[in-house]
């Protein structure tokens, strides 16, 4: 920046010494032309200097306010990969542990057992390369994919994951109201994982009641996921989708999974009030 300020004031006094030789040329020849000459000079420096002095501690807080804004994307690029990363492992430890857990169980037990730890270790490894694949793709912001035709019963698949919840939590209260037609297009594994991480969400902010209602209303399948906790803040109704925010020790990743997933299938979700989310999905319409 000074470097510049410099160049502009020799070039500022190049046109000027050129301007006022141009005015003089008829006296130039003349001792006295001369002397009004240089002293015109001297004063258009002095002029200059006094003028670039100024305002060079501008030019010097300017290039410290672009070398700081320059490099502050740097940092936060940085600082969020470090995050991601943390983030990332505490995501993937929970199907991590639930495949030793299950391959523990095996070695003990008996031939049905081990089987059934297999399908569950099976089962899981699935979900954990899922997970890694939904990582990747916020990390990466990647585009939506363009080839999601499978024909999804989002009554079933509710049911489904519900089911698992109520074995695994019997002590909240949890039921599903749902209606026929209520198929849309998409990949069912990660229409899954949608559905798990927000009813995961409510069954961990649940005090005893959690009610799932799904249906259908113009043309959009509607899943509404209610819990008797304490609610989402309207402040934060917006703010709980953005990557790593939690209000919980979670890990701030599965709401921003559930909007990547939902609006990659053209829907989207949101907390319509406190403890209830909505998840609207085109239904599947005859090609």
């Amino acid at each position: 920046m000074a470097v510049v300020l410099l160049a502009l004031g020799g070039a500022a006094f190049a046109f000027i010494a050129r301007v006022d030789a141009d005015a003089l040329r008829p006296i130039m020849d003349l001792p006295e032309g001369v002397d009004v000459y240089r002293h015109a000079l001297t004063q258009a420096a002095l002029t200059i200097a006094a003028v670039e002095a100024a305002l060079l501690p501008l030019v010097a807080i300017a290039a410290y306010a672009l070398a700081h804004i320059s490099t502050r994307p740097l940092y936060e690029a940085r600082e969020r990969e470090a995050r991601f990363a943390s983030e990332a492992a505490h995501e993937l430890r929970t199907p991590l542990a639930r495949i030793a857990t299950a391959a523990q169980a095996g070695r003990h037990g008996t031939d049905a057992d081990r089987e059934q730890a297999l399908v569950t270790v099976t089962r899981m490894a699935i979900e954990a390369s899922a997970v890694i694949g939904d990582l990747l793709a916020l990390a990466r912001v990647e585009h939506v994919p363009s080839n999601l035709y499978e024909p999804v019963d989002m009554s079933w698949l509710v049911r489904n994951v519900a089911a698992e919840y109520i074995a695994m939590h019997p002590e909240v209260n949890i039921a599903v109201h749902d209606g026929a037609g209520t198929f849309v297009e998409g990949d069912e594994p990660r229409l899954r994982r949608l559905v798990t991480n927000v009813v995961d969400n409510a069954v961990r902010h649940a005090r005893a009641r959690v009610a799932i209602e799904v249906g259908s209303e113009d043309g959009r399948a509607t899943i509404a996921i209610d819990d008797d906790g304490e609610g989402v803040a309207p402040d934060l109704r917006e703010k709980i989708f953005e990557r790593f925010f939690t209000t919980t020790n979670g890990t701030g990743l599965g709401l921003p999974i559930c909007r990547w997933i939902a609006r990659a299938h053209g829907g989207d979700i949101r907390v319509a009030t406190g403890s209830r989310f909505i998840v609207d999905l085109p239904l599947l319409t005859d090609r």
